[in-house]
């Protein structure tokens, strides 16, 4: 499933994840690295495809495209 569009907001979790919502729906990941592309996305108003198992918010990723 995927979840296409622009950033909306950004934030880190007390569990070391990082939280990002994109389409209305919140997603988590724990991958690091993805954390300070993400941010980049989000100020320069990129737009992101979020790769999850599933659309539900709340849902964790790994995985993102940059458009």
């Amino acid at each position: 499933m995927h979840a296409k569009g622009k950033i909306e907001f950004s934030k880190y979790n007390e569990n070391d994840t990082f939280t990002v919502k994109v389409a209305g729906k919140e997603y988590w990941t724990n991958r690091w690295n993805l954390q300070p592309l993400l941010q980049s996305a989000q100020l320069t108003g990129m737009t992101v495809t979020i790769k999850s198992n599933t659309c539900a918010s709340g849902s964790g990723f790994a995985e993102v495209q940059f458009n």
